[in-house]
């Protein structure tokens, strides 16, 4: 007959094992003093090379250098990530220009901001004396790629026969979440305000205000600056 085990052996032999599992787990030690000097006595040349071939044990096939530490501190600014974005733009490019009479020079605008010199920094298009008038459609001043604004100018109120107005261009690439929160419109200026969120942008800055503006010449300064402060 087999002879039983005894259970004391067999309690020895579990903790013979947790033993020698724990001495192959805690295979370094290090004291208070070893931490506290391992600034001063251990080159970062050397914790790099300890660092990595510690890594490649723990991970074989993969490249240390493939890890990215999270950046902190001075590091993690907003002018580090814009140059690490560098595709992205903090701020709108604009383009600002006196048309006077937009309409008859559609063409050229268009091939003005999609020229290679152009295309990529033409975010906002700001054309001031657009001379449009309600019986010009909206469709017939788009621009393909951009978003339009129209504050044409209110004869009535102006009054005057011609002249003013205000158009805005956005690129779609850049913002499509756009909506006009203010426009104005009288004989001593004319306004319009656009709210913009662009695709991307720094934590810092949530939104723009864009802000079109016409001044003629003649006028009340006084009025003019009381329309624009409001």
């Amino acid at each position: 007959m087999a002879q039983a085990v005894r259970p004391w052996v067999i309690l020895l032999l579990l903790i013979s094992t947790l033993f020698s599992h724990l001495q192959r787990v805690s295979a370094d030690i290090y004291d208070r003093n070893i931490l506290l000097n391992i600034r001063t006595d251990t080159s970062r040349a050397t914790l790099k090379e300890i660092w990595t071939e510690n890594f490649k044990t723990k991970v074989k096939g993969v490249d240390p250098a493939l890890l990215k530490s999270k950046i902190r501190g001075k590091r993690a600014g907003m002018k580090v990530r814009l140059r690490l974005k560098n595709s992205h733009v903090p701020l709108p490019a604009i383009l600002l220009t006196n048309a006077r009479s937009v309409y008859k020079k559609l063409d050229e605008l268009y091939g003005l901001v999609k020229s290679p010199k152009m295309q990529h920094i033409s975010h906002l298009i700001c054309v001031t004396e657009s001379w449009l008038q309600p019986n010009i459609l909206t469709c017939n001043t788009e621009l393909d790629g951009y978003t339009q604004f129209r504050k044409d100018r209110n004869l009535s109120v102006a009054g005057k026969d011609s002249g003013g107005g205000l158009l805005v261009y956005i690129d779609n690439n850049w913002s499509s979440n756009n909506q006009v929160i203010h426009s104005h419109d009288d004989s001593n200026c004319e306004l319009l305000t656009i709210k913009s969120i662009p695709h991307w942008s720094p934590r810092e800055i949530s939104g723009f205000i864009i802000l079109s503006c016409y001044v003629p010449f003649t006028g009340n300064s006084k009025l003019k600056s009381a329309a624009m402060a409001t």
